[in-house]
């Protein structure tokens, strides 16, 4: 049966495939994201401290706009500049919701580098290993004229977390009619632009999409920054604790090397 239903998807690619030879190939494209803040989390019990926070952002989430520069070797994700009420900048904002304000993505490359600009270290990138771990379904819908299909992967943020024992899944909706594997906020590896994603914290959704710009639309690699590691990074905030913040953090994770 399992078998069976890889042949499907495996077709439903092959297909998806025969429709895009048909059409003009897509060499570049700029996509504006939205994102939807889930007021789901204002029901989660452990979470209660922080449903004034929830509120505030929700009100801010209309207000902020992200965009997906890509080729057919690589993209970079930003978030744009906006006046919000409660945040210092657009990029503070974006830390709140899990989102990343900048990300380059190089399809050849085995890692990803995200832009962080922290009080004590700076303006800085990590590279963090690829990581895509995607179930393709055979669910589909039509997304701004795209014929798009369903695919899961276990929750993970930029720091390589997965939240595996509460089974949270990401859901992505891709189009194989852009064959690009790049998406918002990080997330790759699909056969195909995904144009939606949706997790427990938030959800993107596509505002616009322009394709085959001339000229090409600028990839920003992130290049101008230093590049650290995620010790070193941990280290620097480490470094910002109190006694009792660091035996906390200590403690924490103790008990979760226990759990393993």
């Amino acid at each position: 049966m399992k078998v069976f239903e890889n042949l499907q998807i495996l077709l439903i690619l092959l297909l998806s495939f025969l429709v895009l030879t048909v059409k003009a190939q897509t060499n570049n494209g700029v996509i504006e994201y939205g994102v939807v803040v889930n007021m789901e989390l204002t029901k989660d019990k452990e979470l209660e401290d922080l449903n004034e926070d929830i509120l505030r952002m929700k009100t801010n989430d209309t207000l902020v706009n992200y965009k997906l520069h890509f080729n057919t070797n690589e993209s970079c994700f930003f978030v744009e500049p906006a006046i919000l009420n409660g945040y210092d900048s657009s990029e503070q904002f974006s830390s709140m919701i899990l989102v990343q304000p900048k990300h380059y993505i190089h399809k050849k490359d085995s890692i990803f580098k995200f832009y962080e600009n922290h009080k004590l270290l700076g303006q800085y990138t990590i590279a963090m290993e690829k990581e895509a771990r995607w179930t393709i379904t055979k669910e589909s819908k039509m997304i701004n004229g795209f014929l798009c299909y369903k695919a899961i992967t276990p929750f993970y943020n930029y720091g390589g977390w997965r939240d595996e024992e509460r089974h949270l899944d990401v859901t992505a909706w891709f189009a194989p009619q852009i064959p690009v594997p790049f998406g918002p906020n990080g997330y790759h590896g699909l056969p195909g632009l995904i144009l939606e994603i949706h997790t427990k914290v938030n959800s993107f959704y596509i505002k616009n999409i322009k394709l085959n710009l001339e000229p090409e639309p600028k990839i920003d690699n992130l290049s101008q920054y230093k590049t650290i590691s995620l010790g070193q990074k941990i280290k620097g905030m480490r470094m910002m604790l109190t006694k009792e913040q660091e035996e906390f953090v200590d403690k924490k994770e103790q008990e979760k090397m226990q759990k393993k």
